[in-house]
């Protein structure tokens, strides 16, 4: 076989690995800038009654919208590349807005807090009411005792973000690192009320 045609299929197959390899790293982060190329920068949530809000999706977050288009659910990791290994990420989180009907409200949640202490381990803190599109949400911050954590998921937390009585407003959720609470934080202030 010639030199000129060996080069050629190696550099076939570097350009080949080097992709595979980019692919294996950042496929979520390509399938985010994906739904971003797609959608733009915004997603559209109706809520069954009618109402409409609009949520600022992050550039790297993975989003998948529903198909009755009530809940929005966003994941984003960090983390760094070594030698063609992803570290795994030291801040990841799951976050879900939603515009259907909630199974429980901020008066629930507080009554069922001493319960799930009890039972589960969890304390959960309320923290200050935030004005979302129009409607004041209720945040409860769950974490569990650490001596029944499994071993990967310290500080590790949950939080509810509920209307105080009707189960028919906007509600949100979040599970993951703690260091990524304030993009959570961030993304619900930014919802708006469109109608």
């Amino acid at each position: 076989m010639p030199r000129k045609k060996l080069r050629t299929y190696a550099a076939y197959a570097l350009m080949v690995t080097v992709f595979y390899v980019f692919i294996h790293l950042f496929i979520l982060e390509i399938f985010a800038l994906g739904w971003h190329a797609l959608h733009g920068r915004t997603a559209h949530l109706t809520s069954p009654a009618g109402a409409k809000y609009d949520v600022d999706v992050p550039t790297l977050a993975m989003a998948h919208l529903d198909d009755s288009g009530w809940n929005l659910s966003l994941f984003v990791r960090t983390g760094s590349v070594q030698f063609g290994y992803r570290i795994p990420p030291t801040r990841w989180g799951m976050m879900t807005f939603s515009a259907g009907p909630v199974s429980t409200t901020a008066e629930e949640a507080r009554k069922a807090a001493p319960v799930l202490k009890e039972k589960l381990g969890y304390s959960s803190v309320e923290v200050a009411p935030r004005s979302v599109a129009g409607q004041e949400l209720y945040c409860f911050e769950r974490t569990m005792e650490s001596g029944k954590l499994p071993m990967n998921a310290h500080d590790v937390l949950t939080v509810n973000c509920l209307p105080l009585t009707d189960k028919r407003g906007f509600s949100a959720t979040y599970m993951g690192k703690r260091a990524f609470l304030p993009e959570f934080y961030g993304v619900l202030s930014g919802v708006r009320r469109v109608n």
